[in-house]
């Protein structure tokens, strides 16, 4: 491999990325995995990552682009001639589609039966690509990691462990921020559909105030502003808990906010709105509180706080992101208590604002 890299540069890199899609289409298990370690060797930790995870994403996409255009129509017809049990998993594939294939992509060793097997599922396009870009994160990361820390230490280090632990922290740490961000953009760009409510004609549509919305973008325009400018040191083993904690909460805070995306289907907007004819909403995350996206984006928001340990930026979330977004969520109710009147307070009464039996 270093043979041919170093042969054809400065072209070594998109060599490199066409023999990792090459190597998808093998249907080997862990054959993507080996092949994006085998760059970290040549490479570098950082750059071998984000050329893996280019390849990867490219060469999923295309099997699942494939196998759709080839095989879909054949597998939907097989599953409409099947018992209704099989027919109800496909479509529960189809309208979780994201997070379906964001915990299937976290399970190591799964890709070949993924990468073939989605499309002929109901999964839309832009939910696999977003989960996809997501869930190969932390199997490409642990990979190139490592791969670049065994074949880089000095010698006479010691043991690996050690070495690892001390060498790799500022590699892994820039992993798990660059995909917090990921997970923030895919609860912010991911068009969610789901079980859409379909509007009767005539439906009264009433639209509330958009201040508090306004106020809100304010506040996370301040919020990144800071992150960005108050960016923590990725040494040191508390930088890498933090980063390691704020991803996590950072990838549930998007998972909860595309779920609640997906129940509200086409009553969803970014300004307060009601339309009589898509009834109130009280499924899913919504059994539990009024306003789960909500929840979902101050998760995401205090995980990429402490992913990127920017403790200026935690305080916005605390001082002004929390703050607007309860300020939009009772301008939100007065709304929903106009146009649906006791059947909103009944609803009201059996559950919390934002968290789960406490507020």
């Amino acid at each position: 491999m270093r043979e041919l890299v170093d042969t054809h540069a400065p072209y070594g890199p998109l060599l490199f990325m066409a023999i990792v899609v090459t190597g998808l289409f093998t249907r080997m298990p862990m054959m993507g995995t080996v092949l994006v370690a085998v760059g970290a060797v040549l490479f570098g930790g950082l750059a071998a990552f984000a050329y893996g995870w280019l390849a990867a994403l490219v060469g999923t996409i295309a099997i699942f682009v494939l196998t759709r255009s080839v095989a879909r129509d054949y597998a939907k017809r097989t599953l409409d001639a099947c018992p209704g049990r099989l027919r109800a998993i496909d479509e529960r594939i189809t309208l979780n589609g994201f997070g379906t294939v964001l915990v299937l992509r976290l399970v190591f060793g799964m890709a070949p039966i993924l990468n073939w097997g989605l499309g002929l599922t109901g999964v839309r396009p832009l939910h696999c690509f977003a989960a996809t870009a997501l869930g190969i994160v932390p199997n490409l990361a642990v990979a190139v990691f490592f791969a670049d820390t065994m074949a880089n230490r000095l010698p006479g280090s010691g043991t690996l462990l050690p070495w690892v632990v001390v060498a790799g922290m500022p590699a892994l740490v820039t992993v798990f921020r660059a995909a917090s961000l990921l997970a923030f953009a895919g609860s912010m760009l991911l068009i969610v559909g789901g079980s859409d409510r379909k509007l009767s004609r005539g439906a009264e549509r009433s639209r509330g105030d958009r201040t508090p919305v306004l106020a809100n973008f304010a506040a996370f325009a301040l919020f990144f502003a800071l992150t960005i400018a108050f960016v923590g040191s990725a040494d040191g083993p508390v930088a890498l808990l933090l980063a390691l904690c704020g991803f996590l909460l950072a990838v549930a805070g998007s998972a909860l906010v595309v779920w609640s995306r997906r129940e509200l289907g086409s009553a969803w907007s970014f300004v307060p709105t009601v339309v009589q004819g898509t009834g109130l909403v009280t499924t899913g995350p919504y059994r539990l509180v009024r306003h789960p996206i909500y929840l979902g984006l101050v998760l995401v928001a205090t995980g990429e706080a402490l992913v990127f340990g920017s403790w200026p930026a935690l305080m916005t979330v605390l001082c002004a992101i929390v703050p607007t977004f309860a300020w939009r969520a009772r301008v939100e109710e007065k709304l929903l208590s106009r146009t649906f009147g006791e059947t909103y307070e009944a609803y009201r009464q059996r559950t919390k604002m934002i968290i789960p039996h406490l507020l």
